[in-house]
């Protein structure tokens, strides 16, 4: 069985710049030949490196991460290092401080956002950039910028799996995302609720499951940017979300959630529910009946 690899992902989010109390989030199109979810529109993310956990100081409260989530708090520093990095390689926003706390001056860190997008070798940048970027300005990883909130996991049936924790960040003062052009081809900021009816309607929004179940997620909340950064941190990790691949249901090939009764996680109280993409037209259509995730 090929066991998941460690990931981050971040939701970045900013108030809507027409002011309307609406708030977007930072979307990017995976490149067609991207190794995994190729010409999707996800949010920025990746792999967890070995060194990630020294990017910075620990997040300041570990204790209930860890409780949730079954890592230690070590491991946890290390997701939340890789989820800062990954924001900094894949949309060219960084969350740094100085090394008392005090927060950075704003042409450091797009020096840091220069520097490492000037290392970019195709599809990959150089494991530590980030890191010496950071060095040469004298400053640190702000991991407490980014608040966890949920932990995916890719189903059993994918050739390549990764076991990964979500991050919220709201878009610092100064900054502008943008993604590199190569990894991701076109970025998106959009409503989650413009996101998610893009999907619906067949156009090139294609939003695979843990994205769309996000974004309606983060549709449900209300208040500004902050406000819903602190709503998501506020209600925790939250129980593992592992999609099961059903291709035989009544509905044709399905991926179903764990409070769908086509998984293998669901309880009797979840006869009734429906939480679930159906294929259709060639793209994922959403099925949602009383869901509790």
């Amino acid at each position: 069985m090929n066991a998941p690899r460690p990931a981050a992902t971040v939701v970045l989010l900013r108030d809507a710049p027409k002011g309307d109390g609406e708030v977007e989030v930072f979307l990017a199109r995976r490149a067609g030949k991207a190794g995994f979810m190729a010409g999707a529109t996800v949010f920025p993310g990746g792999k967890v490196d070995a060194a990630d956990a020294t990017l910075g100081p620990a997040p300041v409260d570990l204790a209930r991460a860890a409780r949730e989530s079954g890592r230690s708090e070590a491991e946890l520093a290390g997701y939340a290092g890789a989820a800062v990095r990954e924001l900094c390689e894949e949309a060219g926003v960084v969350l740094a401080r100085q090394r008392s706390g005090a927060p950075p001056q704003l042409d450091a860190l797009l020096r840091i956002r220069d520097a490492v997008a000037a290392e970019r070798q195709g599809h990959r940048v150089p494991a530590d950039a980030f890191a010496r970027a950071l060095a040469t300005e004298d400053l640190v990883a702000d991991t407490d910028a980014v608040a966890l909130f949920a932990w995916w996991v890719t189903p059993l049936a994918e050739p390549a799996r990764f076991d990964t924790l979500f991050y919220a960040a709201c878009l610092p003062p100064g900054q502008q995302a943008e993604v590199d052009g190569i990894e991701g081809t076109e970025s998106f900021w959009l409503t989650p609720q413009e996101a998610v009816q893009r999907h619906a309607s067949g156009d090139a929004i294609v939003l695979p499951p843990p994205t769309h179940h996000t974004l309606v997620r983060i549709a449900a909340l209300t208040g500004d940017a902050t406000a819903r950064v602190a709503a998501l941190a506020e209600a925790g990790v939250g129980p593992r979300i592992q999609p099961h691949f059903e291709p035989d249901s009544d509905d044709g090939p399905t991926i179903a959630l764990p409070d769908d009764p086509l998984h293998p996680d669901a309880t009797a109280e979840d006869a009734a529910r429906r939480n679930r993409f159906v294929f259709r037209d060639g793209r994922l259509v959403h099925i949602a009946c009383i869901p509790r995730i």
